[in-house]
């Protein structure tokens, strides 16, 4: 996994930074246009290389960052009500979602924008009653204020490495599917800090974890307010 983040951290360094693209909801046909992208980890057509075999880890299963033994205890402790609906967003092949199933969380809605990853993912939770459909952080197909509690891994990393602006763009849908209240744990290595704490602003979330010192990756967690 560290030889992953280092890749991460050297194709991030190398940026070739695009004028602005327009804020707003995006169309998933944006995440196709390799050329805004920072670095491979930033193009749809890397992921679904990846799900398709091709790519540089397994296809079938791979834990980004950490497992459930390092998450699975600052989500216990952040979001201990396990009648939350829980948003996953670019679920991956990822078993950690197997794990939150497994202990006790059962409403869970999965996305991610490489459908090779959402046919993974279904095949992972065959024998789960869990959801899992494309779709794109950016610009997501549920309504307002509709999950109590999201969890990403790794998500907005790509997100920001896909191209200037569009982490803002899924910070603000995430804003927009939590209710008031709601928890996001985030597992991410990549975003700056400075812009996560621009596009994660105190006026719109309580910091109540700051991950930024944390090995390998920080587990961040905010509160929607």
């Amino acid at each position: 996994m560290l030889a992953w983040l280092l890749l991460l951290a050297h194709h991030a360094c190398a940026l070739v930074l695009p004028p602005n693209p327009s804020r707003g909801r995006l169309s998933c046909a944006a995440a196709d246009d390799d050329g805004a992208a920072r670095s491979q980890f930033g193009t749809k057509r890397y992921w679904d290389d990846m799900y398709d075999g091709r790519g540089d880890f397994s296809g079938e299963e791979y834990s980004w960052y950490y497992g459930w033994d390092v998450v699975g205890p600052v989500w216990e402790r952040f979001v201990p009500d396990r009648a939350s609906r829980v948003l996953l967003p670019g679920a991956g092949n990822d078993p950690t979602l197997r794990s939150l199933h497994a202990a006790g969380w059962r409403d869970l809605r999965a996305v991610d924008y490489s459908a090779g990853a959402v046919e993974r993912l279904r095949e992972l939770l065959w024998d789960l009653d869990v959801d899992a459909d494309v779709g794109d952080l950016r610009g997501l197909a549920f309504e307002a204020r509709s999950f109590d509690a999201a969890l990403e891994k790794g998500a907005l990393d790509a997100v920001y490495l896909a191209g200037d602006g569009f982490l803002e763009a899924a910070a603000d849908e995430l804003f927009r599917v939590l209710r008031p209240g709601g928890t996001l744990v985030s597992v991410s290595g990549v975003v700056p800090p400075g812009l996560r704490r621009s596009c994660f602003s105190e006026d719109k979330w309580d910091w109540l974890r700051d991950g930024a010192d944390d090995l390998a990756a920080g587990c961040f967690v905010l509160r929607r307010r």
